[in-house]
């Protein structure tokens, strides 16, 4: 046999078969890295490998089949060997893994139930809408907008940070920090995003790295917010979006729009893990705590106090996002939200939506064919994921310059309806 490694595709029935041959050592593993991540992102989550030419397998090649077992299966699909020389058997044998990596035909598995309730066809990409299992039929998140955002321009003091906990259940987006009180975080408010049982933040100052804290038995993540938007309740529609076409991706306003025309649902919120084709948004890179505050936004101070995205960044990563999405004029969320731009709708009279989200990216994993809960998906992504950013998205409308807006190629979301707001 040879001394590299060979990779063959066939497609099968109901799912793809590799054809390995030669040895999978540390350097050869990382084309089967590949060709398995390619795959996957490819949206084949049935995936079988023949080894019966595979001379050598080394423990990275073992860490690479754990690994892509692990990510196959965690979106319900099926991953194994269908056949395998002597070598690989006694190494597998040896290690435990023999019986877990059997081949197991998908055409002998049961068919996955049908969960949507809603399926519609829209801007080159299908919506699939059901409701979570649970779920009360009217929403019942309540909404609590926290402190004053436009004191970015004239100053916060102590007496503007309060601390929050979070937890399953709780959700929220602002400006904030980790840390034991105002005078620890002045140099650090950044951008930050709760999700329930994790909460991210992204620093501003010298470190400009996110961080982030989980529910760890009785240790609950908290945030000192200095202003934001909080949630409480449960989440009551489930949403899967996919390319009709593939290679097409979708903006983050075309998918609002979409969801909101589709349910009916004026106030709500929305928590997305989606592929990313492309991330548009903003950070701040200094605190507005401890800077002259009218000097924020002002040309060319802007430059040294924000974090711009020039171009679209992180294509192909995982997008994991909260919104807060209105499109009442009278709403107490307007002085916390940008207005969602375009809106091809707006000619059919539907009112202007406005939005405040916020994004931690996060590298590649395939998404679930299935339904997930929040807390499940905060648990694989904070885990097991590294986090790359946290950034308030934005759209980019600069002439000539703008980068445009974020947009995705499939992905998930929660959302409910906000059924009251309370000012704090």
């Amino acid at each position: 046999m040879d001394e590299k490694l060979t990779i063959n595709r066939e497609e099968m029935s109901g799912y793809i078969l590799f054809h390995l041959n030669g040895r999978i050592d540390a350097h050869w593993s990382k084309y089967l890295d590949e060709a398995l991540d390619n795959a996957l992102r490819d949206r084949e989550y049935n995936i079988a490998l023949d080894m019966k030419d595979v001379e050598y397998l080394s423990s990275l090649g073992i860490r690479s089949l754990i690994k892509y077992s692990k990510l196959v299966k965690g979106v319900n699909g099926i991953f194994g060997i269908t056949e395998c020389s002597l070598t690989v058997s006694t190494v597998l044998n040896m290690v435990g893994l023999a019986t877990v990596l059997q081949w197991k035909n998908p055409e002998k598995l049961p068919e996955e139930k049908k969960l949507h309730d809603i399926s519609f066809d829209a801007e080159n990409f299908n919506f699939k809408i059901s409701r979570i299992e649970g779920a009360d039929e009217a929403g019942n998140l309540t909404c609590s907008i926290m402190g004053n955002p436009e004191k970015l321009t004239t100053g916060f003091a102590q007496e503007d940070c309060k601390s929050e906990a979070f937890g399953s259940g709780r959700y929220g987006l602002g400006l904030g920090a980790i840390g034991s009180g105002f005078d620890d975080c002045q140099a650090r408010f950044g951008e930050f995003a709760a999700f329930g049982n994790a909460v991210a933040f992204m620093p501003s100052g010298d470190v400009n790295t996110p961080d982030y804290m989980l529910t760890e038995g009785k240790l609950i993540p908290n945030i000192k917010m200095l202003y934001g938007i909080l949630l409480e309740g449960q989440f009551s529609n489930f949403v899967r979006f996919s390319p009709i076409v593939q290679g097409k991706s979708i903006s983050l306003s075309t998918l609002i729009e979409q969801i909101s025309k589709n349910t009916g649902m004026s106030e709500f919120a929305m928590i997305m893990m989606a592929e990313s084709t492309g991330m548009v948004g903003a950070a701040l890179k200094r605190s507005p705590v401890i800077i002259k505050n009218q000097e924020l936004f002002s040309f060319p101070e802007v430059k040294e106090n924000l974090n711009l995205t020039t171009e679209p960044e992180y294509s192909g990563e995982i997008s994991f996002s909260i919104s807060v999405i209105t499109s009442d004029p009278d709403s107490k969320l307007n002085k916390m939200t940008r207005a969602v731009i375009p809106l091809k709708s707006r000619s059919e009279g539907i009112s202007v939506l406005r939005h405040h989200t916020h994004s931690a990216i996060f590298g590649y994993r395939p998404i679930t064919k299935s339904e997930l809960n929040i807390d499940d998906a905060v648990k694989t992504l904070f885990d097991e994921g590294k986090i790359y950013s946290l950034l308030h998205l934005i759209n980019d409308r600069r002439d000539a310059t703008g980068a445009g807006e974020s947009e995705f190629s499939q992905g998930v979301c929660w959302i409910g309806k906000i059924e009251k707001q309370i000012n704090k």
